[in-house]
């Protein structure tokens, strides 16, 4: 029952960490859909995963304007994509958002694992929780300043930076992977 659960965490992770700054390659909603529907399945397991449904409802909600308005659609013009200062507020609260829940799931994880000594998975989830925490923080905090950027230096800044959150995420989506196995 609960295999299925961390399978569509892993899977959710995929989903909204292929979703790089200048190309939107998985709509974000969809990767929060699949979260919801674990929690709901690991919600029994675990009291932590019930605090994760409130923020995954709001980000649901948040990632739904990417299906009307995609920056991706500006690039492939040849437009360069000017982020207004309105986009900017309601993806640093999106990103907010979504720290605070792989947070709680990473940390659902760490503690089912220490009630069972499951030591090797618990510091797994640990580092990769410490991992995607302070790439989304750097971010954060850059986010704003990428601004006043030159548009070609920009966009190289948040190829970069989203390659990286790529990986963050997808480390993320690997402790999910085992915890299909063992987490049971």
């Amino acid at each position: 029952m609960y295999a299925k659960g961390y399978k569509r965490l892993s899977w959710a992770m995929v989903f909204i960490s292929f979703n790089v700054n200048i190309i939107n390659i998985l709509p974000d909603f969809i990767g929060y859909i699949f979260i919801y529907s674990s929690l709901c399945i690991l919600s029994s397991q675990h009291k932590l995963y019930e605090k994760g449904k409130i923020p995954v409802v709001i980000l649901i909600l948040l990632t739904l304007n990417d299906i009307w308005n995609d920056p991706s659609s500006n690039v492939i013009t040849g437009e360069v994509y000017n982020v207004g200062l309105l986009t900017l507020i309601i993806a640093s609260i999106a990103i907010i958002i979504k720290i605070y829940l792989i947070c709680i799931l990473c940390m659902g994880v760490y503690e089912l694992c220490k009630e069972r000594g499951l030591n090797e998975l618990m510091e797994s989830s640990r580092v990769s929780m410490k991992f995607y925490l302070i790439i989304s923080l750097i971010y954060l905090a850059c986010a704003p300043f990428s601004i006043n950027l030159y548009s070609n230096v920009r966009i190289v800044f948040l190829i970069i930076v989203g390659i990286i959150q790529m990986c963050a995420g997808i480390s993320v989506a690997l402790v999910f992977k085992k915890c299909k196995g063992v987490l049971i």
